[in-house]
């Protein structure tokens, strides 16, 4: 669940865009480290790490605050997110949690052609709702991020409640990588779309 800024870091932006040409690209070892930090162009960054085989941890980042925090197996499926405070602590009931039947071992892993759907039950602070994913990917392409040329697998995945679609995500899926970068969300207000412009690995 991404958030939304305002307001553009110009100085920081190209700061990101001057030390990217400098620094090598980042590769999965990195998600072991200190993280891959994907630079947005509003200022609003996302900041990947692995947790296990089998999850991925991304922390929403403005102004080098993390605001919230996801996390996702296998970069892809979500299963929990909640809201971080000025101290770096999840806000109480701001969480969300995807109680899934599929181990995450057995969820599909990326690849171009694949569609799929899965069932699981969302719980909140408001209670808990069944509701369902359905993910395609398509083709692979190449992503340019700063001097970082990234083979991408553009997918999507449409989340539908018992009364129908709720929202839609696009991602980046980055086999290299082992995760994706949500890059636009459409819900009932309308399509939001979200600009990266850099990435680097982040230091230990």
């Amino acid at each position: 669940m991404r958030p939304q800024t305002q307001t553009a870091q110009g100085a920081g932006l190209l700061y990101a865009l001057t030390a990217s040409a400098t620094l090598a690209c980042p590769t999965a070892a990195d998600l072991d480290g200190g993280g891959i930090r994907f630079i947005g162009a509003d200022g609003a960054d996302e900041v990947h790490r692995r947790l296990d085989a089998e999850r991925i941890e991304i922390d929403y980042v403005v102004e080098n605050q993390p605001t919230s925090r996801s996390i996702l197996a296998h970069g892809v499926y979500i299963v929990w997110y909640g809201d971080i405070d000025g101290v770096g602590a999840i806000v109480p009931g701001s969480g969300g949690v995807f109680a899934r039947p599929d181990k995450f071992s057995t969820l599909p892993m990326p690849a171009p052609g694949l569609a799929w759907e899965g069932g699981y039950m969302f719980t909140d602070a408001t209670g808990s709702y069944g509701e369902s994913g359905a993910l395609t990917v398509e083709v692979a392409t190449t992503w340019t991020l700063g001097t970082c040329a990234l083979t991408a697998l553009p997918a999507t995945m449409v989340v539908s409640g018992v009364d129908g679609p709720l929202y839609t995500e696009e991602m980046m899926y980055l086999p290299d990588l082992g995760t994706a970068v949500l890059v636009a969300v459409t819900d009932t207000a309308g399509p939001t779309t979200y600009e990266d412009v850099a990435v680097r690995a982040e230091a230990n």
